[in-house]
């Protein structure tokens, strides 16, 4: 393998084994990119002069109103748009759980008796 990456370009090493190395990474990076757009109310509330252009986050504000709230209408809208996050989700989860594999992550649990053991051990007993 050594050989065949001497032979190869820069690009070439750059996208057969950096790329597939960092997929975790990037699927992670989309998805916060993603979240941090789709949420966004402050800067499309104060530059957009149409209602076609805002974002689901600032859409969801308008159904409330300065008197009153329909809020049978503003939840199920908000039910509609946590949609396309779950199913943002749904697609890249496989990526999630690979980067966790990758990186060793494991929850430690103790039984009680562990637990005793334990602070047995701690505390010089």
């Amino acid at each position: 393998m050594q050989h065949v990456l001497m032979a190869a370009s820069r690009f070439r090493c750059f996208w057969q084994v950096m790329v597939p190395l960092s997929g975790t990474a990037l699927a992670t990076l989309a998805v916060f990119i993603f979240l941090f757009q789709w949420n966004n109310l402050l800067w499309p509330l104060i530059m957009s002069s149409s209602d076609a252009t805002v974002p689901i986050a600032v859409g969801l504000r308008n159904f409330q109103g300065q008197f009153a709230t329909a809020w049978n209408l503003l939840m199920a809208a908000a039910t509609l748009a946590t949609i396309p996050v779950i199913a943002l989700y749904m697609f890249t989860q496989r990526w999630f759980v690979k980067g966790i594999v990758i990186s060793g992550f494991v929850a430690v649990r103790y039984t009680i008796s562990e637990n005793r053991r334990l602070k047995q051990l701690l505390h010089g007993m």
